[in-house]
C-alpha cells in the first residue's frame, strides 16, 4: 500500500480497490467528474495515450463500456470501429435501434466519398432488415454500358441490372436507359408513359 491508495495483489496494482481484477484496476465513485486525466502539456507536439493490443484482427483494442457493461463502442486490431456492435463487417459500423449520423456544422458540411477508380464502387446501399434493395452513386465502370464517370440510382450495385436514373458527366439523364443521347431520354421495353399532372389549372401555351 502507497500514498496513492494502491494495492499489490497477485501480480495486480488497484486504484480505488483491494481486489483488482486486472494488472491495472482503478475503481471510484466520483458524482460528475471523470476518474482519470491524462495532460500532455507539451504543445509542439504533444500526443495522448499509445495503447498496444490485440495480435488476432477480432481483439478488441480498446472496448468502452457503460456502468453495467453494456457494450457501447469497440476498436479492434483489424483497424474495424463498431458503435453499438462488438463485431463491425465494414471499417465503421453503427448497430442500434436509433442508428444515426448527424453532421452539424456552423460553416459547411461535407459527406465526401472518394473511390480509387472509375472501374471501383462509390455509392451508398440502402437495406431494410439486411436485404440490399436500392443503390446510389457513382457508377462502376466494370459494368456493360457504364463509363463509370456516371451518377445513378438503382437496384444494382454500381449500376449493375437494373438502373432505373442515370446521369452522365455530359448532363444527359436516362431514366430506363444506361445511355441517354438526349438531354433527357426515357426508354422502356414496353409502353412508355410520360405523364405530367397538376391539380390546378395548367396551359400548354408558353
Amino acid at each position: 500500500t502507497g500514498s496513492f491508495g494502491s494495492i499489490h495483489t497477485a501480480g495486480n496494482v488497484g486504484i480505488g480497490t483491494t481486489s483488482p481484477a486486472y494488472p491495472l484496476h482503478v475503481s471510484c465513485s466520483i458524482d460528475g467528474d471523470f476518474a482519470a486525466l491524462f495532460h500532455n502539456t507539451d504543445i509542439d507536439n504533444g500526443q495522448g495515450v499509445l495503447i498496444r493490443a490485440g495480435a488476432d484482427s477480432g481483439e478488441a483494442i480498446l472496448s468502452i463500456r457503460d456502468q453495467a457493461s453494456n457494450l457501447k463502442a469497440i476498436f479492434r486490431a483489424d483497424g474495424r470501429v463498431g458503435i453499438g456492435t462488438t463485431s463491425p463487417d465494414r471499417m465503421m459500423e453503427i448497430e442500434g435501434s436509433e442508428a444515426a449520423i448527424h453532421l452539424d456544422s456552423s460553416a459547411n458540411a461535407f459527406l465526401h466519398i472518394d473511390r480509387g477508380a472509375a472501374d471501383d464502387i462509390g455509392q451508398i446501399t440502402y437495406a431494410t432488415a439486411g436485404s440490399n434493395t436500392w443503390y446510389m452513386g457513382m457508377a462502376d465502370s466494370d459494368v456493360s454500358g457504364l463509363a463509370g464517370t456516371e451518377f445513378f440510382i438503382g437496384e444494382g450495385s454500381g449500376g449493375d441490372g437494373d438502373a432505373h436514373l442515370v446521369i452522365t458527366d455530359s448532363g444527359n439523364v436516362g431514366i430506363g436507359t444506361a445511355s441517354p443521347d438526349g438531354n433527357l431520354t426515357v426508354a422502356s421495353s414496353g409502353v412508355t408513359n410520360f405523364e405530367v399532372e397538376s391539380t390546378a389549372a395548367y396551359s400548354t401555351t408558353p
